[in-house]
C-alpha cells in the first residue's frame, strides 16, 4: 500500500512539475493547439507511467513471507533470525525431512511470536520515500500558487490554454494599452489631452503616431514618450490648440492600440467685425469704417455693426457692462445692428450656432465716448494790458482752438468810467469755421468810442464752437485793458525813465572812476613784482564782478531805451529822426562792452588763477584802458541822451498841440450837429485839461533848454494872453447851460488860437533843431578842415628837399611829426566833445583817428631810432588812417545835412495806415461770399464793387512801392502785393471766393501792417547813411598801393572805395567835389 501511495505521489509530482513547465513554456511561446495537445499527452502519459512504475509494478515484484521476515529481522535485531527460522521450520514441520525437533520448532515460533508481540511491526515499512514525494508534490503545488499569483493574468491564461490544448487561442499582446478619451470630439483651438494606461511588459519608450485627416500626404508624425515602470505606467500627451481632425494610435514594443479619431468641430466665433461711424453733422467728419471692434467716437455718433461669424448662427447679441444686451439681426453667418454712442462702456459679442453651442472667452471691446470739448481762446497780440496808439487802432491776433470748429467769434468790451457799463459786442470774422485751430488778425477800431485821454476799455474775446447736438459751447479769453493815455502822460513817463537811466549811468561812471584808481594802484604794485595780498586779490575780483554787473545794467538800459522808443512810436509822438537817434543810442550802449574789454576780463580771470605778476601787470593795464574807453562811451551816452530828452520834449509839445487842434476841430463839428451838450461839455473839459498839460510840458522844455527860454516863454505868454484855458472853461459852462450858439463862437476862437500855437511850436522845433544841426555841422567841418591840413602836411613830410643833409632833414621831420601828432590829438579831443552832442560822430571815426595818432607816435619812435624803413611805413599808415577819417567824417557830415524829413515819412505812414484799414474792411466784406454759389443780382453787384475796391488798392500800393523804391527793408514787405491784389480782384470778378482768396487777403493785410512797423524805424542801411560805429580793435591799415602811398594814388583808392558803397548820384557828386578840393582833379576815376 505504501508503494502504491508513493507511486501516486510521484505521479502527482510529475504531473505538477511537467504541467508547470508546460504552462510556463506556453506563457512564453504560445504553442499551437497541436503542440499543446502533444505536450498535454506527454504530461498525462508521463504521470500515468510514473504511477505504473512506482505504484503498481512494485506490487507485482514483491517476495514471499521470507522476504518480509528478513526485512523484519533486518529492522529488529532482537529476532536473531528466529522469525525467518520459525517461518522456515514451521513450513517443514509436517515433512520434517531434516528431522528438526518439534519442540524446537514450536519454541522458535513461540519466541518469534513473543518478540513480535513486543515490537511495532509497522516500523518495518519505510515511508520516507512516500513522504519525500509528497513533500515535493506539495512544494510544486505551492510553486504553482505562487506563480499564478505573481504572474497573473498571463500565467492563468497560459494554464487555461494548457487545460484546453486542442482549442485555438489568439495570442494577446505583450503590453495592454488603454487610451482615454479614445475616439472624441474637440472644439477647434482647444487642447486635446490623451491619457495612455499601459500594463504588461512595458518597454522603456512608447510611440504615439498621429496625422491630420485633412492632410493629403497621409504622413504620420511620431511622438516618443518615456515610461517610468516596467510593468505598469500612465502616460500623457497633449495636442495644443487643435485645428484639424486627428487620427492617432499607440505602439508599445510589439503591442499596438487600435486607431482612434479626434474630430475637431467649430465653435461659433467672430471672424471679422466692421464698424461704420456716422458722426454728428456738425463735426464735419467723414463717415469711416473700422475693423478693430473698439469704439472711439464723439458722443452722438451712430455706429453700425456688421459681424461675420465662422459658421452659421442661430442668434447673436451684444452684451454690455452698463446697459441691457442688444440683439443682432442674424442672416446665416452675418449679424447686424446699430448703436448710438452715449457713454463709456465695454461689450462683447455673444454668438450661438445652430447646434446650440456658444462662443467661448469672447473678446471684450472698449467703447470710448469722446465728449465735445469746450473751445479755448486767447489773445496773442497784444496779450497784455497796453496803451492805445494815436490812430485809435488796436491790432489783435486771436487764437482759438476747438476739436471740431467754430460758429462765431465776438469781441466783448466796455468802457470804464462811462455812464453805462453795458457790454458791447463786435463780430470778428472767422477765416474758416471748419478748422480746429484758427488765428485771426483783426484791427479793432476804437475811434467810434470817442475816448478821452485817460479812458480805458476792458475787452475780451468770446468764441463759440459748432456743437448743434447739445448747443454751442463758448469760452472767454482773459480780460485785457487798453488805455488811451494823454500825450503829456506818455512823455512824462518817458522823461522819468530816461532820467533814471541817466542817473544809473552816472552812478556807473562814478564806480568806474573809483575802480580805475584802485586798479592803477594794483597795477603799479604788480609792476614792482610784488605779490598781491588776499585783500587786494579780493578787490581785484570785486572789480571784475563790478564790470560784469555794469555790462548787465547797460544791457537793461538799452532794452528800456528801445521800449520807450516803441511806446512813443506807437502814438506817433516823435519824429522818425528822433527814432533813428534813439536806435543809434541803443546800439551804442550794446557796443559799449568792447571785444578788448571782454578779452581783458578773461585774461584777468586766468591771471587771478595763475597769479603771474608780469602777466597780471599787463592785463591790468589793458583792462584799465578798456575801462577808460567804457567810461568815455557812457559819458557820451549820457550827454546824447540829455540832448535827446530836449528833442523828445520838443516832439511832445508839437504833438500835444496838433492833438489839441484835431480834438477841438472835432468838437466844433460835433457841436454844430449834436444835441448831447453834456457829452460835448465833457469833451471840452478834457481839451482844457490837455491844454494845461501842454503848458506843463512847455515848462519842462524851458528847464531842459535854458538857451531857448526866451522863445519858450513867448509860447507860454501866447497861451496866457489868449486866455485859452479860461475860454475853454467858459465854453464848458455854456455847453452845460445849453447855450450852444455862444459855445460854438468860443470854440471857433479856441480852434484858431490852437492852430496858431501849433504852427508856432512847429517853427520853434524846427529852429532849435536847425540851430543844433548847424552848430554840430560847423564843428565837424572845422575838424574836417584840420584833418585835411594835417593830411597834407603828413604827405609833404615824405619828401626830402634836394641837397638837404639827412640829419638836418630828420631833425626837421621829427619836429614836424611831433606837431602833426599834437594837432591830430587836438582834433581827436574836439571830435570827442562833438560826439557827446551827436551820434553823427561815431566810434568808427574816433577809432580811425586814434589809429592815425598811434601811427604818428610810431613814426616818431622810428625816427628817434633812425629806422628809415619803419619811419616811411608808419608815416604812410598814418596818412592812410587820416584820409579814411576824413572820408568817414565827410560821409557823416553829408548824412547830417541830408537827414530824412519827419514830415515826408509821416505822410507815407499815414497813407499806409489808410490802406491797411481799407484792406481790412474789404477782407471783412468778402468773408460772407466764401464758397457761395447762385448769387443774387444784388450780391453780384456787391462783389463787383469789392473787386473795384481791390483794384483801386492795388494801384495805390503800386504807387507807394515806387515812392519807397529806395527803402529796401519796407519795399521787401509790400513787394509783390500788387500781384496778390490782382489775383484777389480776379477771383472777385469771377465770383469765386475760396479759402485761398481769403488767405491771400489776410496775407496782404499782414504785409501792410509789417510795412508800417518798418517805416516807424529809422533807416540804418549803410547805403544811405553811416551807422554808429562799433568798438572794434585797432583797425589794420589797408594794403599799400603800388605807389607806396603817394597821395594821388592813395586818395584814388579811397575814392573808389567810397563810390563802391552805392551812394545816390547826388552823394557821388559831393564826394567827387571833396576829393577834387583836397587833391586836385583826378581824371579817370570811376563814376
Amino acid at each position: 500500500m505504501t508503494k502504491c501511495l508513493r507511486g501516486l505521489s510521484l505521479a502527482v509530482l510529475f504531473f505538477l512539475s511537467s504541467g508547470l513547465l508546460f504552462t510556463l513554456t506556453e506563457s512564453i511561446f504560445w504553442f499551437s493547439p497541436s503542440v499543446r495537445t502533444v505536450l498535454a499527452l506527454v504530461v498525462v502519459a508521463g504521470s500515468g507511467l510514473v504511477f505504473l512504475i512506482y505504484g503498481i509494478m512494485p506490487l507485482f515484484r514483491q517476495g514471499g513471507l521470507e522476504y518480509f521476515a528478513l526485512a523484519v529481522e533486518n529492522h529488529f535485531s532482537q529476532f536473531k533470525q528466529r522469525l525467518i527460522g520459525a517461518l522456515q521450520l514451521w513450513e517443514k514441520r509436517t515433512e520434517n525431512r531434516q528431522l528438526y525437533s518439534q519442540e524446537m520448532i514450536e519454541q522458535t515460533v513461540l519466541q518469534a511470536d513473543q518478540i513480535a508481540r513486543n515490537i511495532d511491526l509497522h516500523r518495518v515499512i519505510d515511508k520516507k520515500p512516500l513522504f519525500k514525494s509528497l513533500e515535493a508534490a506539495v512544494a510544486i503545488g505551492c510553486l504553482w500558487i505562487s506563480l499564478l499569483l505573481a504572474f497573473s493574468p498571463s500565467l492563468k491564461q497560459a494554464l487555461g490554454r494548457c487545460l484546453s490544448p486542442s482549442t485555438s487561442f489568439v495570442r494577446p499582446p505583450e503590453v495592454t494599452i488603454q487610451v482615454f478619451p479614445g475616439d472624441t470630439a474637440v472644439a477647434r483651438g482647444e487642447d486635446l489631452k490623451i491619457e495612455i494606461v499601459l500594463a504588461g511588459r512595458i518597454p522603456p519608450e512608447v510611440n504615439l503616431f498621429s496625422r491630420r485627416l485633412s492632410s493629403p500626404l497621409k504622413q504620420w508624425s511620431e511622438t516618443t514618450l518615456r515610461t517610468n515602470s516596467a510593468d505598469s505606467d500612465t502616460l500623457y500627451c497633449t495636442f495644443d490648440k487643435l485645428r484639424d481632425s486627428l487620427a492617432y494610435y499607440i505602439r508599445a514594443g510589439r503591442s499596438q492600440s487600435r486607431l482612434f479619431r479626434a474630430k475637431v468641430y467649430e465653435l461659433p466665433m467672430v471672424k471679422e467685425i466692421f464698424l461704420q461711424y456716422q458722426f454728428p453733422a456738425y463735426t464735419r467728419l467723414a463717415s469711416r469704417v473700422e475693423s478693430t471692434g473698439h469704439i472711439s467716437a464723439v458722443v452722438g455718433t451712430k455706429v453700425s455693426f456688421k459681424i461675420l461669424a465662422n459658421i452659421p448662427l442661430k442668434k447673436a447679441r451684444l452684451v454690455f457692462d452698463h446697459q441691457p444686451p442688444l440683439r443682432l439681426e442674424v442672416d446665416h453667418r452675418v449679424a447686424k445692428t446699430e448703436l448710438l454712442v452715449t457713454e463709456d462702456d465695454r461689450y462683447y459679442v455673444e454668438l450661438t450656432d445652430t447646434s446650440g453651442r456658444h462662443n467661448r472667452q469672447p473678446i471684450h471691446y472698449r467703447i470710448e465716448a469722446i465728449p465735445d470739448k469746450s473751445p479755448a481762446v486767447r489773445i496773442i497780440q497784444p496779450g497784455k494790458d497796453t496803451d492805445l496808439a494815436q490812430d485809435m487802432l488796436l491790432p489783435l491776433v486771436v487764437e482759438a482752438v476747438d476739436d471740431f470748429g467754430f460758429s462765431k467769434m465776438a469781441l466783448l468790451f466796455h468802457q470804464t468810467g462811462a455812464d453805462s457799463l453795458s457790454l458791447h459786442e463786435e463780430q470778428i470774422p472767422i477765416s474758416s469755421t471748419s478748422d480746429t485751430r484758427v488765428e485771426e488778425h483783426y484791427i479793432w477800431d476804437l475811434a467810434h468810442l470817442n475816448l478821452l485821454p485817460g479812458d480805458s476799455v476792458v475787452y475780451q474775446v468770446r468764441v463759440y464752437d459748432n456743437d448743434s447736438l447739445t448747443g454751442p459751447k463758448s469760452a472767454l479769453s482773459r480780460r485785457l485793458t487798453v488805455r488811451f493815455p494823454s500825450i503829456e502822460e506818455i512823455f512824462k513817463k518817458s522823461e522819468e525813465e530816461q532820467s533814471k537811466q541817466i542817473a544809473a549811468m552816472e552812478e556807473i561812471v562814478e564806480q568806474l572812476q573809483t575802480s580805475r584808481k584802485r586798479l592803477e594802484e594794483l597795477r603799479r604794485k604788480a609792476l614792482k613784482n610784488q605779490t598781491l595780498s588776499w585783500g587786494e586779490k579780493r578787490e581785484l575780483q570785486t572789480a571784475i564782478e563790478t564790470q560784469t554787473r555794469i555790462a548787465t545794467e547797460l544791457s537793461r538800459i538799452s532794452e528800456q531805451i528801445d521800449q520807450i522808443s516803441q511806446q512813443l512810436q506807437k502814438r506817433d509822438l516823435i519824429t522818425l529822426e528822433t527814432v533813428r537817434k534813439l536806435e543809434q543810442l541803443r546800439q551804442l550802449l550794446e557796443q559799449t562792452i568792447t571785444p578788448e574789454m571782454k578779452k581783458a576780463l578773461e585774461g584777468l580771470h586766468k591771471a587771478m588763477e595763475q597769479l603771474a605778476p608780469q602777466q597780471l601787470q599787463q592785463l591790468l593795464k589793458e583792462f584799465n584802458l578798456s575801462q577808460e574807453e567804457l567810461q568815455r562811451n557812457i559819458e557820451r551816452t549820457i550827454s546824447v541822451l540829455k540832448q535827446l530828452q530836449i528833442e523828445q520834449q520838443l516832439d511832445a509839445v508839437v504833438k500835444q498841440a496838433e492833438e489839441l487842434v484835431r480834438r477841438q476841430k472835432l468838437l466844433k463839428e460835433s457841436t454844430a450837429s449834436g444835441t448831447d451838450t453834456e457829452r460835448l461839455a465833457n469833451r471840452q473839459e478834457a481839451i482844457k485839461k490837455e491844454t494845461e498839460n501842454l503848458k506843463q510840458s512847455l515848462e519842462r522844455l524851458r528847464r531842459l533848454s535854458p538857451a531857448w527860454q526866451k522863445q519858450i516863454d513867448l509860447q507860454l505868454e501866447f497861451i496866457n494872453e489868449k486866455s485859452l484855458v479860461p475860454r475853454m472853461e467858459q465854453t464848458v459852462s455854456l455847453l452845460r447851460g445849453g447855450e450852444v450858439t455862444e459855445a460854438k463862437q468860443l470854440e471857433e476862437k479856441s480852434l484858431a488860437d490852437l492852430n496858431q500855437l501849433s504852427a508856432s511850436l512847429k517853427d520853434l522845433r524846427k529852429a532849435i533843431l536847425e540851430h543844433y544841426r548847424t552848430e554840430i555841422a560847423k564843428q565837424m567841418e572845422k575838424a574836417l578842415h584840420d584833418l585835411l591840413y594835417i593830411s597834407q602836411r603828413q604827405e609833404e613830410a615824405f619828401r626830402r628837399p634836394a641837397g638837404s643833409p639827412l640829419e638836418l632833414w630828420l631833425t626837421e621831420m621829427g619836429q614836424t611829426e611831433q606837431q602833426l601828432q599834437e594837432g591830430a590829438s587836438v582834433v581827436a579831443q574836439s571830435l570827442h566833445q562833438v560826439a557827446k552832442k551827436t551820434l553823427w560822430v561815431n566810434n568808427e571815426i574816433l577809432n580811425c583817428l586814434s589809429s592815425a595818432i598811434e601811427e604818428m607816435e610810431g613814426a616818431i619812435s622810428a625816427l628817434e631810432a633812425r629806422n628809415l624803413y619803419l619811419l616811411n611805413f608808419r608815416q604812410k599808415e598814418a596818412l592812410g588812417a587820416l584820409n579814411r577819417t576824413a572820408i568817414l567824417l565827410y560821409q557823416s557830415l553829408s548824412a547830417l545835412s541830408q537827414s530824412p524829413s519827419a514830415t515826408g515819412f509821416s505822410q507815407l505812414l499815414q497813407q499806409l495806415q489808410q490802406l491797411s484799414q481799407q484792406q481790412q474792411q474789404l477782407n471783412q466784406d468778402t468773408q460772407q461770399f466764401e464758397g457761395k454759389r447762385g448769387l443774387s443780382s444784388q450780391e453780384q453787384a456787391l462783389l463787383a464793387s469789392l473787386a473795384a475796391q481791390q483794384i483801386a488798392l492795388q494801384k495805390a500800393i503800386e504807387e507807394l512801392g515806387r515812392r519807397l523804391a529806395a527803402r529796401r527793408d519796407i519795399l521787401g514787405r509790400i513787394d509783390q502785393l500788387g500781384q496778390e491784389m490782382e489775383k484777389v480782384a480776379r477771383d472777385l470778378q469771377r465770383q469765386q471766393v475760396t479759402s485761398q482768396t481769403l488767405e491771400r487777403q489776410r496775407r496782404i493785410l499782414r504785409r501792410l501792417l509789417d510795412a508800417q512797423r518798418s517805416l516807424r524805424k529809422a533807416d540804418h542801411s549803410r547805403k544811405r547813411e553811416s551807422q554808429v560805429g562799433q568798438d572794434l580793435t585797432r583797425p589794420r591799415s589797408i594794403a599799400l598801393p603800388p605807389s607806396l602811398g603817394e597821395r594821388e594814388n592813395l586818395l584814388r583808392y579811397e575814392l573808389q572805395k567810397a563810390l563802391k558803397q552805392g551812394y545816390p548820384e547826388e552823394y557821388e557828386e559831393l564826394l567827387m567835389k571833396y576829393f577834387e578840393a583836397i587833391s586836385g582833379e583826378l581824371p579817370g576815376l570811376p563814376r
